[in-house]
């Protein structure tokens, strides 16, 4: 590999943030699909996504940050972590999609109820309690609100930072658990990244038999 180090003294530049006032909706959506996001949710490019919905007609935009799956938390951590590009974002793709309202939906377990944060960006955090699966008690809530579209929450931090710097998708958030992980682990790690790569981060009760990607309930089986 090849490390570059610019002179002492040189600005390299940076990106020219942007006035999300002030932005167009088609500005948004090129910028989205510029910057080549993937929702996390149904692995559609977003702009596609959000300008579909704007055709279809949109009453309601939800950030997906539910985690509707035993062992995963990658969607909480991001929500926690990232709370303003998630808030921001979720402004950004509702203008797009031409929906009225939006909101982010959380599953919240007692662990995680002390982190769990009542608003991002100044959007509200629709918490949503009791047994897995919980994402049909948010279908029905959607409905109830008109209808509309669900994106993923990284996908939501990621379309701010797309619009604000320019920003290219070139990570994301992984949870690696199951009974064969003593500890379940949020990744954060540049998308291409192996799986084997991350598995051999992780402390073992035993090899791995089957490999699970999505998650326990609705993933798909794959290789290593």
């Amino acid at each position: 590999c090849a490390v570059l180090r610019p002179k002492l003294g040189i600005d390299v530049g940076h990106p020219p943030k942007l006035d999300i006032d002030s932005v167009s909706s088609q500005e948004i959506l090129s910028r989205c699909d510029n910057a080549g996001i993937i929702d996390e949710l149904d692995g559609r490019p977003l702009a596609q996504k959000l300008a579909q919905a704007a055709r279809d007609g949109c009453s309601i935009l939800v950030v997906d940050a539910l985690d509707d799956q035993p062992y995963c938390t990658s969607g909480l951590r991001t929500l926690i972590e990232h709370r303003a590009d998630v808030g921001q974002g979720a402004v950004l793709a509702a203008a797009v999609a031409g929906a009225s309202r939006s909101c982010i939906a959380a599953y919240r377990p007692a662990a995680v109820a002390p982190y769990l944060p009542l608003e991002a960006g100044g959007v509200s955090v629709l918490e949503l309690t009791g047994r897995y699966p919980c994402l049909a008690e948010l279908a029905d809530q959607m409905r109830l609100w008109g209808g509309g579209i669900r994106i993923g929450v990284q996908a939501a931090a990621a379309l701010s930072q797309a619009v604000v710097f320019l920003a290219k998708q070139r990570s994301v958030m992984v949870t690696v658990g199951g009974p064969c992980i003593r500890t379940a682990t949020n990744f954060h790690v540049t998308t291409g990244t192996l799986t084997s790569e991350l598995i051999d981060q992780c402390a073992l009760r035993r090899e791995p038999g089957l490999i699970v990607y999505g998650g326990a309930m609705t993933g798909r089986p794959g290789e290593l």
